[in-house]
């Protein structure tokens, strides 16, 4: 029986099989191990795998629903959150604009603060991260007015915002 984290996963999780168990969880590198954080895993069979896999949250749909809670004004509990930089940053920028958060188990709490400043979406965070960009809708819907500098963090190239503006424009908003 292998058990232990098999990341990307992060979740607990056991291989069960007939044969050599050993051979079931093997690293890119081809090292065998017992579980720990892996790139992938391959099976080597024919063996039958039974047992399960907690798949953890995904970043690309935390970050939309952080930036939606500056559109509330009640406490939010994101269930199964990554713990991940980007994740991390948007709460930095979170807290910068009056919402306070606390990790709780697997969950992350985010509680509404004071009135955040639509005009002040400190650079040295937005620019570490592409998701930055998600928070100018939100604070646009609650202020009538929003102003950040443009996003970084994308390591595969320039991606534009433009769509992000011209949707923006569709609903009334002036660039």
């Amino acid at each position: 029986v292998v058990s232990g984290p098999l990341a990307p996963y992060k979740g607990s999780g056991t291989v069960n099989g007939a044969g050599d168990y050993g051979s079931l969880l093997t690293a890119t590198d081809g090292q065998i191990r017992g579980g720990g954080d892996l790139d992938k895993f391959r099976i080597v069979g024919p063996t039958r795998l039974a047992g399960s896999v907690t798949a953890g949250g995904a970043k690309n749909a935390a970050l939309p629903a952080l930036a939606a809670t500056l559109l509330v004004e009640e406490p939010v509990t994101l269930e199964g959150a990554p713990r991940v930089r980007d994740v991390e940053t948007m709460r930095r920028l979170l807290a910068h604009l009056g919402h306070r958060s606390e990790w709780r188990g697997g969950a992350l709490a985010i509680e509404p603060g004071g009135e955040a400043s639509p005009d002040d979406a400190p650079y040295e965070l937005v620019k570490t991260m592409r998701a930055s960009v998600l928070v100018l809708g939100p604070l646009l819907a609650r202020y009538g007015r929003a102003r950040i500098s443009l996003p970084g963090g994308c390591a595969i190239g320039a991606r534009p915002i433009d769509q992000h503006l011209r949707g923006l424009e569709l609903l009334g908003a002036k660039t």
